[in-house]
């Protein structure tokens, strides 16, 4: 388990609101649907604090994701799952590795909303392999300059923002 990133989500079609958790770290690059240790997406439905409390406390029902890259393992550590009407939940995973020679830039990995099978007892889920969308600005395999984490404005997707350990980018 590596915990990366935080998303949220507001499903317009059910008005339910979800916090997305990324178990997809892979520093070694070797997690693999074989050995059982592909990347996962978890998901709650987020909570309801009540004004003037100090908290949440309590249990929550979680729903798993397994996935996989295409070509092996990669290391990430962006997950943004997009509000806008046309992609609307689909779910961006930004690589911070890239393990193909040649590959210089880090890549984005979607998965579209209707290819998700949420299941909340992950021995049954099955594994969905991301689609490779293409390169990003940043740059992979480096400590400074490739992406740690990254939103999409839950107002229509109009805006988002990737960041790095010396870099922030808006789109």
């Amino acid at each position: 388990i590596d915990w990366e990133d935080l998303a949220f989500y507001k499903d317009i079609s059910t008005g339910i609101s979800y916090l997305y958790v990324a178990d997809i770290g892979d520093n070694a690059e070797n997690r693999s649907v074989s050995q059982g240790d592909e990347i996962r997406i978890y998901r709650v439905q987020e909570p309801t604090v009540a004004s003037g409390s100090s908290g949440f406390l309590g249990n929550l029902n979680f729903e798993v994701l397994k996935l996989q890259y295409p070509g092996g393992s990669r290391n990430a550590e962006t997950l943004m799952v997009d509000a806008g009407n046309n992609v609307h939940g689909t779910s961006y995973i930004g690589s911070k590795s890239e393990p193909e020679v040649g590959r210089e830039f880090a890549r984005l990995y979607k998965l579209a909303k209707s290819d998700q099978n949420w299941v909340s007892d992950p021995a049954t889920a099955t594994v969905a392999t991301l689609e490779d969308v293409g390169e990003t600005e940043f740059r992979a395999n480096t400590g400074e300059e490739s992406p740690s984490g990254g939103d999409i404005s839950p107002l229509g997707g109009r805006e988002v923002v990737v960041k790095s350990d010396n870099a922030i980018r808006v789109y």
